[in-house]
């Protein structure tokens, strides 16, 4: 994208984005892509204790894709608004509930991300025990 912050992996995504007006697509590349859970058991040990996304547009899709019984991370902060040129993005709500379901709680809300806490780390001060498998 001209602006590199609005980089995606989601065509749908960079075309909304371009029809907005003043950004457009630059270059489009083919990438393999890995699952988040693929991409944890290939390079962690166990769940990162927080967990940073900005997607552009398939946040949502990452996080349901997350197997939360394996790889849990005490804190996640997730873009949970969508990217607009004045300021009329639109909330998430999605997010927010699929991480409400999974046992999380909203902590804080930046406006354009929100940070959330896993609920038995918040009461606790520690992770959830994980399953063995």
């Amino acid at each position: 994208m001209t602006d590199p912050k609005l980089n995606t992996f989601s065509k749908e995504e960079a075309l909304r984005i371009e029809r907005l007006g003043s950004k457009r697509i630059l270059r489009i590349l083919k990438i393999d892509l890995l699952s988040i859970t693929t991409l944890l058991e290939r390079y962690f040990v166990r769940a990162p204790d927080i967990m940073s996304l900005d997607i552009e547009g398939l946040d949502f899709a990452v996080l349901q894709s997350l197997d939360f019984g394996k790889y849990r991370p005490k804190i996640i902060c997730v873009e949970t608004l969508t990217y607009s040129e004045n300021n009329t993005g639109q909330k998430l709500e999605n997010i927010i509930e699929l991480l409400k379901q999974n046992s999380y709680r909203v902590y804080a809300d930046t406006y354009i991300n929100t940070i959330f806490i896993d609920d038995y780390a918040f009461n606790r001060g520690q992770p959830r025990p994980m399953k063995t498998i």
